[in-house]
C-alpha cells in the first residue's frame, strides 16, 4: 500500500491535515500549501520528516487518484504568515558575488556616465584649493555647495537605473521602458534621498557640535562629559540610520512608497524581525553583506595610492589623476553595490510583513 502522510501546520494555527498520499503532498508543494521545511509523518511512524526529505526520496511522480474529497486543504501560505528566518548572510553571498562580473558589464558605462558630476565637482574643489591649508574661499565653497545637489541627484538616478536594471522583472524590459519607469519615480526617489540626506546631516551636525562644545570648555570632566553624552546620543543614530535607510531607494523603485513611508520601511527590512532596539542584529546582518564592497573598495585603495605617491605629479595633473582614479574606482564598486543591497533587499522582503500595507487591509476589511 502507498505510504501516506500527515501534514503538521506552523503556529498560529497548527491543524493536522491528511493522511493524504504522496501526490498530494506534491500538489500541495507546488500550490504553496506547504514549504520544503514544512512537517510530515507518515502515517503510522512517530518521527517527523521535512517535506524536501519525503520528495527527495520519493520515486517519480506516477498519475494517482485525487485525495478523498472529505479531507480539508490547508490554506495557501501568504508572506505574512510564512516562516521568517533569515537565510545565513555566507549562502546569499555565495549565490550574489558571482554575478557581479556579468553586473559589472552591464551597468559599468551607467556608473561612470552618473558619477561624471561628482568628478567635475571634485576637479572644482581641487582648483580652488589651497596646496598647503586645504583652505577654500567663500565663494568657491558656495559654488561646490551648490553642484553638490545635481551630483548628488546624478547618482541616486544612476543607482535606480542600475537597480532597474539588474532587479529580475524591470531587467526584461528594453530599455525606454526601464527609463520611463524611472523617469515616473525619480521625484519620489530624489525626495526620499534628499530627506534621509538631512535626517542624517542633522544628527551629524548635532554631533559635531557637542564635540566642538566640549572642547571649547575647560578641562574638566564634569564640563565635558555632558557633553560628550549627547554627541554619543546623536552620533551613533546617526551611523546606524545611515545603514538602515540604504534600501529605502529599492523601496521607492519597487515597492512604489516615497520619503517617510519608505524610511520607515527601509527600518525594518533592515531590522528583518529581529529586534527593535537602537542596534539589532539585521544591522550587522546588513554590514557583513556589505563587506565585500568594503573590502574591494579598501583593495583599490591600497593598490592605487601608493601609485599616485610614486609618479611625482604635482598641480592640476595631479588632481586630475586621482579625480580619474576615484572615477574608475566607482565604475568598478557601484555595480556590486547595488548588486549586494538588491539582493539583501529580495532576501527580506518576502520576509518581513508590510506594516503599511497590512493595516490598510485591515480598514478596508472593517469598513
Amino acid at each position: 500500500m502507498p505510504a501516506r502522510y500527515f501534514f503538521h501546520a506552523d503556529a498560529p494555527s497548527r491543524d493536522v491535515y491528511g493522511p493524504v498520499p504522496l501526490e498530494t503532498v506534491r500538489r500541495w508543494r507546488a500550490e504553496g500549501r506547504l514549504r520544503d521545511d514544512s512537517k510530515l509523518k507518515a502515517e503510522g511512524a512517530d518521527a517527523f520528516t521535512t517535506a524536501r526529505e519525503v520528495l527527495a526520496a520519493a520515486p517519480p511522480p506516477e498519475p494517482v487518484p485525487e485525495a478523498a474529497p472529505e479531507i480539508p486543504l490547508p490554506p495557501r501560505l501568504s508572506p505574512s504568515t510564512a516562516r521568517r528566518e533569515a537565510i545565513p548572510v555566507s549562502r546569499l553571498l555565495a549565490n550574489t558575488l558571482p554575478h557581479y562580473w556579468e553586473s559589472l558589464r552591464k551597468l559599468w558605462w551607467i556608473a561612470a556616465v552618473t558619477q561624471i558630476p561628482a568628478a567635475l565637482l571634485t576637479l572644482f574643489l581641487y582648483s580652488h584649493m589651497d596646496e598647503d591649508t586645504y583652505a577654500i574661499p567663500a565663494r568657491a565653497a558656495a559654488i561646490a555647495f551648490l553642484l553638490a545637489w545635481p551630483a548628488m541627484a546624478s547618482s541616486a538616478l544612476g543607482f535606480g537605473f542600475m537597480a532597474l536594471t539588474l532587479h529580475e522583472e524591470s531587467g526584461a524590459l528594453p530599455l525606454p521602458a526601464r527609463l520611463a519607469l524611472l523617469l515616473r519615480r525619480a521625484f519620489p526617489l530624489l525626495w526620499t534621498f534628499f530627506l534621509r540626506l538631512l535626517l542624517i546631516v542633522s544628527l551629524g551636525i548635532l554631533f559635531l557640535f557637542c564635540v566642538a562644545s566640549a572642547h571649547a570648555l575647560p578641562a574638566a570632566p564634569i564640563l565635558r562629559l555632558p557633553l560628550y553624552f549627547f554627541a554619543s546620543l546623536s552620533g551613533l543614530p546617526a551611523l546606524i540610520l545611515t545603514l538602515r535607510y540604504l534600501p529605502s531607494p529599492l523601496i521607492v523603485l519597487l515597492e512604489g512608497k516615497k520619503g517617510l513611508a519608505a524610511l520607515r520601511r527601509s527600518g525594518e527590512l533592515v531590522r528583518f524581525n529581529q529586534g527593535n532596539g537602537l542596534i539589532s542584529p539585521g544591522d550587522f546582518r546588513l554590514f557583513l553583506m556589505l563587506l565585500p564592497l568594503l573590502a574591494f573598495r579598501f583593495g583599490i585603495a591600497f593598490f592605487t595610492l601608493p601609485l599616485v605617491a610614486h609618479i611625482h605629479l604635482t598641480g592640476h595633473a595631479k588632481s586630475l589623476f586621482e579625480t580619474a582614479i576615484d572615477l574608475g574606482s566607482s565604475t568598478l564598486t557601484l555595480p556590486l553595490y547595488t548588486l549586494l543591497l538588491l539582493a539583501f533587499f529580495l532576501d527580506a522582503r518576502p520576509r518581513v510583513p508590510d506594516t503599511d500595507k497590512d493595516a490598510a487591509t485591515d480598514s478596508e476589511k472593517t469598513a
